[in-house]
């Protein structure tokens, strides 16, 4: 368990809001664009050459759709 006091933010920033498995791919505002690209994991939009979520890349998803090695796409068993 961590405890800690927030004092006086100068803005609310929610890092990730997770609802577990449901509703479209989206990007997260706590991200910084200049350091890791949205990999939305379609040819149209992809990172770096690439549709995979690669090194420099995040993705805020219900599915990947190209895993690496021992990646584990896990089932959501919360309802919806």
């Amino acid at each position: 368990t961590v405890e800690y006091t927030l004092l006086t933010p100068p803005t609310y920033s929610n890092l990730l809001y997770e609802t577990f498995g449901y509703g479209e791919d989206t990007t997260s505002p706590g991200i910084n664009a200049t350091y890791y690209c949205f990999e939305r994991q379609v040819v149209a939009t992809q990172c770096n050459g690439s549709p995979a979520i690669n090194d420099g890349d995040y993705s805020v998803t219900s599915n990947i759709v190209n895993p690496f090695g021992a990646w584990v796409n896990p089932t959501d068993h919360t309802p919806a």
